[in-house]
């Protein structure tokens, strides 16, 4: 069976290492994905480490070019391809997107090795399309079942949240929520 874990690095990893471990036989496989909102994320980061407060206000400052990279969806792109390519890490950006990852999912990997349970881990580039973007990744996966945290804080969704809703809605595999 193939366990897939969609995180943003906020998903309750004791939670989810006990759901894991019960549903985990040996030889399953287990695969934690994050997708990293660009430039919306890195964007907040640069701000916080500026000690700017409005994300917004410093984007509009910096301008359509900030970072040379156009816009969240091309840069999105243009690292998806690098990606693909094994190549990443070779984009000025790379870093950044390999160490988040790295810090959203090395403590749910290293509690479920502690139970036993080996996992690999993987990162996507997306653009406020977090749901469409774990729902194709969970579909390259060929998962047997998605597992996904619920924070609630989408506007319009409810006490889930938005990404949470919709990937529940449109998942062709059951999808288990961890709250």
């Amino acid at each position: 069976m193939q366990i897939f874990i969609a995180t943003d690095g906020t998903l309750d990893t004791e939670r989810t290492a006990e759901v894991v471990a019960r549903l985990y036989e040996e030889g399953d496989e287990v695969t934690i994905v994050t997708a990293i909102q660009f430039p919306r994320e890195f964007l907040r980061g640069v701000a916080r480490a500026t000690g700017v407060d409005d994300v917004a206000e410093f984007a509009h400052e910096a301008g359509a070019g900030v970072l040379g990279i156009a816009g969240g969806a091309k840069a999105a792109e243009r690292l998806s391809a690098l990606a693909k390519a094994g190549n990443v890490e070779d984009h000025p950006l790379g870093d950044y997107f390999v160490q988040t990852a790295k810090d959203r999912t090395d403590g749910l990997r290293q509690r479920l090795k502690d139970l036993g349970v080996s996992a690999v881990t993987a990162w996507a580039s997306t653009e406020n399309q977090t749901a469409r973007t774990i729902l194709d990744i969970a579909k390259r996966c060929e998962a047997d079942i998605l597992l996904i945290g619920a924070k609630g804080r989408g506007r319009f969704e409810g006490p889930l949240g938005s990404t949470v809703t919709m990937v529940v809605r449109r998942a062709d595999v059951p999808v288990v929520v961890v709250k």
